[in-house]
């Protein structure tokens, strides 16, 4: 009958569950970093949204120059065929 280990230090440094535990890690930080990396590209776009529409107002754009410069970029618009 197999010995169960009495902490995560013994399972970590049994032999035989090595792989496994460094595999489980490994998926764990893919998908952690896969996370991390998705809302900081989103955070930055928001910022440079912010900071295009903010110089285009000071440059007195209107409204609806700014809505479309900015569906432009983001690659939508109301003309394309779906």
């Amino acid at each position: 009958m197999p010995v169960l280990a009495t902490s995560v230090w013994d399972v970590v440094t049994r032999v035989e569950l090595v792989i496994p535990v460094l595999s489980l890690l490994t998926v764990a930080l893919i998908v952690i970093v896969g996370i991390v990396t998705y809302h900081w590209r989103h955070i930055r776009e928001a910022e440079y949204d912010a900071a295009l529409m903010r110089k285009m107002l000071e440059q007195g754009k209107s409204a609806a120059d700014i809505e479309r410069v900015i569906t432009a970029r983001r690659g939508g618009g109301d003309d394309e065929d779906d």
